[in-house]
């Protein structure tokens, strides 16, 4: 088949160079292994593949340069679980497997089997980037499922690292000169750290306390 496809057609060994356009109110591309997998079957096993595939006659020559494929697991006999593996490949080395969506929804970078909701593992060192625009704060925030109210937040805002518990309330920073700032916003001395308490109703700022019987001992 070349070129155009103009009724549905399988596409069975064929070839199809040139551009395919699917066009329809809600397309769908299937893509359907054929075999017979019974109960049992389903120990690693791949279900099919969308390759990007090169050519290119020369060096490094004909591979695949990105894929993802759909596999499947078995965790029971009747109960098969499947992801999505998603591979690439430099230009010396066949695509290999960098990050994986498991069946319960876990992506995996680097690692095949996810332990989090996002799961980073590497050997060596590594880094999580966030990077926004100049005058911006960079934020990581933490809420509830149940009406998805902020109940944490650990913000960049210039070039100090600050915290924040509920919805607003700033509770420390390290400012841009490394000094620790609790229960105040801005520097007044020249010391590392710096805790302010309030005028009335609450604590004196450090509490050091023994673990035994003697709580009353600071």
């Amino acid at each position: 088949v070349t070129n155009s496809i103009g009724t549905k057609l399988p596409l069975a060994g064929g070839t199809l160079t040139g551009d395919l356009t699917l066009a329809s109110t809600n397309p769908v591309l299937r893509i359907s292994d054929t075999r017979n997998l019974g109960n049992g079957s389903y120990e690693d096993v791949s279900l099919g593949s969308l390759q990007f595939h090169t050519t290119d006659t020369t060096s490094p020559g004909e591979h695949v340069g990105a894929e993802i494929q759909a596999w499947a697991n078995t965790q029971s006999a009747s109960a098969p679980n499947f992801s999505l593996i998603f591979k690439t490949a430099d230009n010396t080395e066949a695509a290999v497997e960098r990050m994986r969506l498991d069946e319960n929804g876990k992506l995996g970078v680097g690692t095949s089997s996810p332990s989090g909701l996002l799961d980073l593992t590497t050997t060596g060192s590594t880094s999580l980037d966030i990077q926004g625009g100049d005058g911006n704060s960079k934020n990581i925030k933490f809420r509830k499922t149940t009406g998805g109210a902020q109940q944490a937040k650990i913000s960049v805002v210039g070039d100090d690292l600050r915290f924040t518990t509920g919805t607003t309330s700033e509770r420390m920073r390290i400012d841009s000169a490394g000094k620790v700032l609790i229960g105040d916003s801005s520097s007044h001395t020249t010391d590392l750290l710096q805790i302010e308490t309030p005028a009335s109703g609450g604590g004196h700022g450090i509490q050091i306390r023994r673990n035994d019987s003697n709580d009353n001992q600071n």
